[in-house]
């Protein structure tokens, strides 16, 4: 657990610093002058991403010199959720295509409440219909804009 962690805190420390030098300022314009540029939220965003990746490696590098030796760097339920959760992607893509953002939308919620191993039946169902209720109101009502 503790390699993973300092590999995932590494990897968005990455993540942040190659979207805060190059895609941010390549994508987005800087703005006219006497405006809030419309590069700000999306650095803040990013600066936020970086101390949140330093954090968890600095707090696994930590931790590892305290915790006792484990055998391995992965633990088997890591390896499985690595493969399992874009399986998951995929299939709610699949089922996308032939059900609609709906049906999609509740099995990837779902299934990945399952694979973490939620069992409370009121949990199960009240997740998606939460999340895609939000969504439906942020998209439909609000916005007014449409889905597909």
């Amino acid at each position: 657990m503790r390699a993973t962690e300092t590999l995932s805190g590494l990897a968005l420390v990455l993540f942040a610093i190659v979207m805060l030098l190059w895609v941010i300022p390549a994508q987005i314009p800087s703005g006219f002058s006497g405006q809030l540029s419309p590069r700000l939220l999306p650095q803040i965003t990013m600066w936020a991403v970086l101390a949140l990746g330093l954090w968890i490696a600095a707090q696994a590098v930590l931790s590892s010199r305290i915790a006792a030796h484990r055998p391995g760097p992965f633990m088997r339920a890591e390896v499985l959720a690595l493969v399992t959760l874009p399986a998951l992607v995929l299939l709610a893509l699949w089922v996308l295509r032939l059900a609609g953002p709906l049906v999609a939308g509740a099995l990837l919620v779902v299934g990945a409440a399952l694979m973490m191993g939620e069992r409370n039946p009121l949990a199960l169902i009240l997740l998606p219909a939460g999340a895609l209720g939000a969504g439906w109101l942020l998209l439909y009502r609000i916005l007014g804009t449409t889905v597909g």
